[in-house]
């Protein structure tokens, strides 16, 4: 069986591009006629072919190719799995010898990608290649195949070559492809040839025969054209000893041999889990009556690790988020006996549907080894299905409603409106009754109002007119109106450490936040109801603290800081303040000594200048 169309479509429509020069413009899509791409029988080397499938997000992912060069290390080319927006991928799956999307290997996570320092630096599509390393050590199964690093002149880069991947046209990327072509020569860093190659295939190795061995001399990723041969990334001395330095640096922590309990449509078809989850998966009914109709629920589960598995159990469960939190609701849980490695294993429940389970729409869902009492390759183990049940309630069904402002999961602020809404299958309703707190017995009519704080007990039961009594049912409804109480908030200032300390309490719900600011900024935020803190800023004017409890109500108080002083400080200030007054009488005696030197000199020179004029005078008489 096929996934679905849409799903493959999708996949192979979001296939990353790469393009970082003029020559490279086109997707590896280059088919030369006639067209030769045969399916591989499952033998080496075509089982150490890997699919390749990166998830970033829900709706954003890419699929490729790739091959296993040891027993847990995958080769692949770097724009399949490394975004040049998101990155790498955070979830890489690793399916090895994939064909009509069933997966006989099971399949690998990778837990560590090396990217090349060049591409990693600019994205240089001449080093669009990536190791990835496995959770498992599914090549011991597989095989592998090795480097066949070499100079560009060789002649292999022209003689007949083998490629394999999992192009997007034949089977929309469901199963692997084989071809042969002739190689068209290399250059330093890339390998040109004339293989067929399609959306799908980067990451596909390129590989020569030698006696039992196979040599990777190049990883396809890209074409330039129709009439021109396609495009590969050369495995030259440089890279293959950079990844020959990386599985040497691995060497030593080979994963473990572990089983790993999957379902056995997600392990056989991994391209869609989704879909195929419910492949082997069976339910009696997806319509039942609690507590009254008989169903049985089947599921079966495979080991697709590298070692036996011990007995364990399965839960089979309810999810539903519209009625429920996300936790699920338990049918029941059976035992499942310890799996050889590739060995099926079915697990089954069959009874009356529990009455414990609450009417409304569900997904049906299983998880494999709930208490992980097998230790895994992968933990994993919950598998939401796509059956859907309706559980319908036998006698009347009450369902209750609180309308208020919720600060949160538990607290109401402030008064509530509390309302009931009844279901009855097989007679009219006669009546709904309830009581809070143990008080007297009420018939409903209208909702009703909860307004005093504190945690309220409601207890109600319907009944229809044909004498069906519903089980009480019980109901708590937490309502805080009030502020918490700020009992004692004090700072103190000294030489800019602030001493902070509080203690706050609220009557019913708990303290949520206390938060401190300083002149309106957050500066300390915590959930503890008493504390202190020392803080070291800017010396504020104010400083206020806000505490809120678990149902939104909040109490503020704010405190205008003083600003103390010690005796060093005083010392220290009059210091300058006579420093100050020293520097300005030193500046005034030098003024005043400098206007009477002025004024000596002055007077000598007038006393010259009369001598020299009556000397000048006598001199002239005489003459």
């Amino acid at each position: 069986m096929r996934p679905p169309t849409f799903l493959l479509v999708l996949a192979i429509l979001m296939t990353p591009l790469a393009v970082h020069a003029a020559e490279v413009h086109q997707k590896p899509a280059n088919i030369f006629q006639p067209d030769d791409r045969v399916e591989p029988p499952m033998v080496y080397p075509y089982t150490s072919v890997v699919k390749v499938i990166a998830n970033w997000t829900y709706d954003k992912g890419a699929v490729g190719s790739g091959f296993l060069v040891d027993a847990f290390h995958v080769m692949t080319a770097a724009h399949v799995i490394d975004d040049a927006v998101l990155g790498v991928a955070p979830n890489i799956r690793i399916v090895p010898f994939m064909k009509e999307g069933k997966a006989p290997f099971g399949f690998a996570w990778s837990t560590e990608v090396r990217l090349s320092p060049t591409w990693e630096l600019n994205r240089d599509y001449r080093h669009d290649m990536a190791l990835l390393t496995s959770d498992r050590p599914i090549g011991d199964t597989t095989g592998w195949m090795f480097m066949g690093a070499m100079q560009s002149t060789n002649s292999i880069y022209a003689e007949e070559l083998y490629t394999a991947g999992y192009p997007g046209d034949p089977k929309y990327g469901s199963s692997i492809y084989s071809c042969t072509g002739q190689g068209d020569g290399a250059d330093e860093l890339m390998h040109y040839h004339w293989l067929d190659s399609f959306p799908g295939q980067s990451g596909s190795p390129i590989w020569y025969e030698n006696d039992s061995q196979r040599y990777v001399v190049s990883i396809l990723a890209y074409s330039r054209g129709s009439t021109q041969s396609n495009l590969a990334v050369r495995l030259n001395t440089d890279k293959a000893d950079l990844v020959s330095g990386w599985l040497v640096q691995d060497s030593a922590n080979k994963p473990s041999s572990l089983p790993d309990l999957v379902d056995r449509g997600i392990a056989e078809y991994p391209f869609s889990p989704l879909y195929y989850s419910a492949k082997y998966g069976e339910i009696s009914s997806s319509k039942v009556y609690a507590g009254l109709s008989y169903f049985s629920i089947k599921c079966e589960v495979s080991n697709m690790g590298t070692a036996a598995s011990d007995n364990t159990e399965v839960t089979f469960v309810l999810t539903n988020e519209e009625y429920h939190t996300s936790s699920p609701v338990e049918i029941g849980r059976v035992p499942l006996d310890a799996l050889s490695v590739g060995e099926h294993g079915t697990a089954t429940w069959s009874g009356t549907f529990p009455s414990t389970i609450e009417p409304g729409s569900y997904t049906v869902a299983w998880h494999i080894d709930p208490d992980d009492i097998v230790s895994e390759a992968n933990e994993s183990n919950f598998v939401k299905t796509p059956f859907s049940i309706e559980v319908q309630p036998v006698g009347p069904y009450t369902r209750v409603f609180v309308d208020g402002h919720r600060a949160n999961q538990t607290w109401h602020q402030g008064p509530v409106s509390v309302s009931f809404e009844v279901t009855s299958l097989y007679s009219a309703l006669n009546s709904t009754q309830y009581r809070i707190n143990d008080g007297n017995w009420s018939e409903y009519t209208h909702p009703f109002n909860l307004s005093i704080s504190g945690e309220h007990v409601l207890q109600y039961r319907s009944s229809n007119v044909g004498g069906m009594v519903e089980p009480l049912k019980t109901a708590t409804v937490r309502v805080d109106s009030i502020p918490p109480r700020i009992q004692a908030f004090s700072v103190k200032n000294l030489n800019g450490q602030f001493f902070l300390s509080w203690d706050c309490h609220d009557e019913h719900s708990n303290i949520e936040t206390v938060t401190i600011f300083m002149d309106g900024h957050r500066v300390h935020s915590t959930d503890d109801p008493s504390g202190d803190v020392v803080l070291h800023l800017a010396s504020p004017k104010k400083v206020s603290i806000q505490v809120t409890d678990s149902a939104g109500n909040y109490a503020t108080e704010e405190i205008t800081v003083a600003h103390e002083h010690n005796a060093s400080d005083g010392l220290r200030v009059l210091f300058f303040i006579l420093l100050f007054y020293a520097f300005f009488f030193a500046i005034a005696l030098l003024f005043a000594f400098a206007v009477t030197f002025l004024v000596l000199v002055f007077r000598i020179t007038v006393v010259i200048i009369i001598a020299l004029t009556i000397y000048l005078v006598i001199r002239a008489v005489n003459f």
